[in-house]
């Protein structure tokens, strides 16, 4: 059977979700396209049969109040009398094997908003050893886990001469630009392995306004360049960025979760927020650039990330 995977990237059994006892479900439980219910990975959203479309709350969870997968200890979808639940549909990446996010997007089946790094063996969560972002090898960086706000101005600058006794202004072509690009998304901690998820999500972004520095073995460089890819093949085509900023806004109304090694603890929701700026090389530009090319589309992904 195919495994699928929830938004964090975590593979769920289509097949095999269990109720609160610890029974397996059958196919009856899950919505028409063999999938179940979980909102990205957190809590319950499915409805029952009714018209009334209630949605499935209080008992119909586990003690965790969670649905968390094929483990009967750690989630559930819905007891075995509602064999007729109508479960809503939520983004699930469908794949015959659990692969890492990148190897998602080879197959234009991930439309996620992605921050990542290009590869580089000793370089934050390329690094075998990094334990703390050890979470993001997985998904190949930082994976929004909730559809994210982002702000993106695309300009062209024209120099404006005022004239002497002239009702109108003469206006000479400048050059044109990509704004900053901010984007600001939610992230949920409702586990342990998802608190280490965040954590690794914040030092990542922390560590990517960074210049290498002392005894580094790239030490004297800037910040690594990241790529930024999201809602297809042509909206943000593994785009280079810098990180100019990054925010992150802790709520004093939430839960606050432990990680595996109960040395942190995670808001259960935060906000983080960040500004990137597209960065493309003299050489690229000067080379490959030609404005039909890029209305053609033929500039973007490998081919530039021309946006």
């Amino acid at each position: 059977m195919a495994t699928v995977r929830d938004s964090w990237g975590n593979p769920i059994s289509a097949g095999a979700p269990y109720d609160a006892s610890a029974t397996r479900l059958s196919g009856t439980n899950l919505d028409p396209g063999g999938h179940v219910s979980v909102n990205h990975g957190r809590v319950v959203t499915g409805y029952n049969s009714t018209t009334t479309k209630e949605q499935l709350t209080g008992n119909y969870l586990n003690e965790h109040g969670r649905l968390g997968g094929t483990p009967a200890d750690d989630g559930n979808a819905f007891p075995g009398e509602l064999d007729k639940a109508v479960l809503t549909k939520i983004p699930i990446i469908p794949s015959d094997k659990a692969q890492p996010a990148s190897r998602a997007r080879a197959r234009n089946d991930d439309w996620r908003v992605q921050i990542s790094l290009p590869t580089n063996p000793g370089l934050f969560y390329h690094d075998q050893t990094n334990r703390i972002m050890g979470p993001l090898r997985e998904t190949n960086g930082v994976i929004f886990p909730y559809i994210p706000r982002i702000t993106i101005a695309h300009n062209a600058n024209y120099e404006t001469q005022a004239l002497t006794h002239s009702n109108y202004p003469l206006h000479a072509y400048s050059s044109s630009q990509v704004s900053t690009i901010t984007i600001s998304g939610q992230f949920t901690a409702q586990t342990r392995q998802e608190a280490d998820y965040v954590l690794a999500v914040i030092m990542f972004f922390r560590a990517a306004t960074k210049m290498f520095w002392g005894n580094d073995e790239h030490a004297g460089q800037p910040p690594p360049i990241l790529y930024l890819d999201g809602f297809g093949d042509n909206y943000f085509p593994h785009v280079p960025v810098v990180l100019k900023s990054f925010n992150n806004e802790l709520p004093d109304d939430v839960d606050y979760i432990r990680t595996t090694d109960g040395t942190d603890r995670i808001a259960s929701l935060s906000t983080m927020s960040i500004s990137v700026e597209p960065i493309y090389s003299r050489s690229k530009v000067h080379n490959e650039f030609t404005l039909a090319a890029f209305a053609r589309g033929t500039l973007i992904g490998g081919n530039g990330g021309f946006i």
